[in-house]
């Protein structure tokens, strides 16, 4: 209690002072003069050290904490100062030195688009969010570390906010809800920004993991209040894959029934001026603008939408980042990576719905022993699939013939090489018992030794 009460009067004072920053920051922007708002900073960043030195000192004693929050200032400072290289003009600007990752061209942004320029913010001050959490418990100060975390994400999500609404006005935004890691931070931020503006809409396909379309009511629609339009178009995309083996064929398939479902719903909306996606920065990189796999592409032209891409400056990590500070349940802002066309590229061959159906819960399975057991979290990746073929086993002294199941389990860093997780051989035996006697139709589980290369990480 008594450090709760320290924490709360070191915010209130220095409060004044992290207010003026913004709004002289803020300012310096919106003029479009980064000369300014680099002054600015920096010697707001310097009054901020001494203060918060001051402060700690006079209302603790503890000169251990003064020098933690010496190090938040520092750190407020430095994720105030980088943005400003994002805000140079496009000719003779002293500031001309900004460069985006990754790349040797700067870029230039004007003023007046928020999404773009907020959001670089965004992705600087997360920096500063990072360095702050690792000095503060090297200091041994959690409660501090929560302190300046705080107001990073304060500042971050105010600005963030006030860019959405500058660039949305009162029009309706359309976004493609996925559950995914990146579509879901996106939903959230639109939410917090312009509330049922955003209509947000779930197509389940019939590919997704046990309980995800139910997490993705409940989360947004139950809990966020969001305009969520749930699309149950099972029956429709697995008749269109029905008896279809090739793997790119499935994809295609998948893909264009996805925009075709995602068009009508479209039509049936009035008002929609705006479609967010959840483009990240790796998008950018990967693919010298936006993945047509990642989003929605290839909607007819005389839907004439606006782009809202408030993410698109981020890495994977700061969007999870992102995510958490919103509120979004961990289980969805940290789950694994998980492939577009989802349990149909997992459904070997051409998919059936019960093998279908044992993909899906197997992987429950899995998911629910590996996080039992520590390697959520651990392992970059883990899921079951299931090959077109039967084989032969024996269950309560009679013959069958059943599906075998496979395990797959794989670190990487870059997806582009992978290892083999060495997963203890106690729970492998213990989760193949239980797949063999709770799932229907399988007697036979494998664990597959690839890595990549010679063998992809998924096996289609």
């Amino acid at each position: 209690l008594d450090n709760c009460v320290l924490y709360a009067r070191i915010i209130i004072c220095a409060l004044p002072f992290y207010v003026l920053q913004m709004m002289f920051q803020s300012f310096s922007v919106a003029a479009e003069k980064p000369q300014l708002g680099l002054l600015v900073t920096v010697s707001a960043g310097l009054t901020n050290i001494i203060l918060d030195a001051v402060l700690v000192v006079l209302l603790s004693g503890e000169y251990k904490l003064a020098g933690a929050a010496i190090a938040t200032a520092l750190a407020q400072m430095v994720g105030g100062i980088i943005p400003l290289f994002y805000f140079f003009r496009e000719n003779n600007s002293i500031l001309r030195l900004g460069k985006t990752r990754f790349e040797s061209k700067p870029i230039y942004k004007a003023c007046t688009n928020g999404s773009s320029e907020f959001m670089s913010n965004v992705s600087m001050n997360l920096v500063g969010i990072l360095y702050n959490l690792q000095l503060m418990k090297y200091a041994g100060e959690d409660g501090v570390a929560a302190y300046g975390v705080m107001m990073y994400v304060s500042m971050i999500f105010s600005a963030a906010f006030r860019a959405l609404r500058e660039q949305i006005g009162d029009k309706k935004v359309l976004l493609a809800l996925s559950g995914g890691v990146d579509s879901s931070v996106v939903a959230a931020l639109l939410i917090k920004a312009v509330g049922r503006q955003l209509v947000c809409v779930h197509v389940n396909h019939g590919l997704l993991r046990k309980g995800e379309p139910e997490q993705v009511v409940e989360v947004f629609r139950n809990q966020m209040d969001a305009n969520l339009v749930y699309v149950d178009a099972v029956d429709r995309f697995l008749d269109k894959l029905a008896g279809v083996a090739d793997p790119e064929q499935k994809r295609k398939i998948i893909g264009a029934e996805f925009i075709r479902v995602f068009e009508e719903e479209a039509r049936k909306q009035e008002d929609i001026k705006f479609l967010a996606q959840g483009t990240i920065y790796p998008d950018i990189i990967e693919s010298d603008g936006v993945k047509a796999h990642h989003n929605v592409g290839g909607l007819p032209e005389d839907l004439d939408f606006e782009l809202v891409e408030p993410v698109k400056f981020l890495f994977k990590d700061e969007v999870r980042v992102v995510g958490s500070a919103l509120g979004l349940p961990d289980g969805m802002v940290y789950r694994q990576p998980f492939p577009g066309p989802g349990l149909g590229v997992r459904c070997l061959g051409a998919i059936t719905r019960d093998r279908l159906e044992i993909v899906r819960e197997s992987d429950a399975i899995l998911r629910e022993e590996f996080a039992k057991n520590g390697l959520e979290g651990k392992v970059w990746q883990y899921f079951t699939a299931v090959p077109d073929f039967k084989s032969v086993g024996v269950k309560d002294g009679k013959r069958t013939d059943a599906y075998p199941v496979i395990l797959r389990a794989v670190n990487t860093v870059d997806a582009m090489t992978a290892t083999v997780e060495n997963v203890p051989f106690d729970l492998l035996q213990h989760i193949t018992k239980r797949i063999t006697t709770e799932v229907e139709g399988v007697n036979r589980v494998l664990f597959d030794l690839t890595p990549k290369p010679c063998g992809t990480i998924e096996w289609e």
